[in-house]
């Protein structure tokens, strides 16, 4: 996802305000918290990060010594 589509959705989201509920402020951006496939989908980009945030650590560690 890009920076761009971030604040575009995030835009979509403030301007909604509180006109809708937010669940289906959500969807009408495409992340719909009722949906299974959202949790997975988002552990699996945090997964990447902590495993990201491991090896760089670990090259850190390497370099200190």
């Amino acid at each position: 996802m890009y920076v761009h589509d971030v604040c575009t959705i995030c835009m979509c989201v403030f301007q909604a305000g509180a006109s809708k509920d937010p669940l289906d402020i959500l969807t009408d951006v495409g992340v719909d918290l009722r949906v299974p496939q959202t949790y997975v989908n988002a552990l699996t980009h945090f997964d990447r990060w902590v495993n990201e945030l491991d090896r760089l650590l670990l090259e850190k560690g390497k370099e200190g010594k």
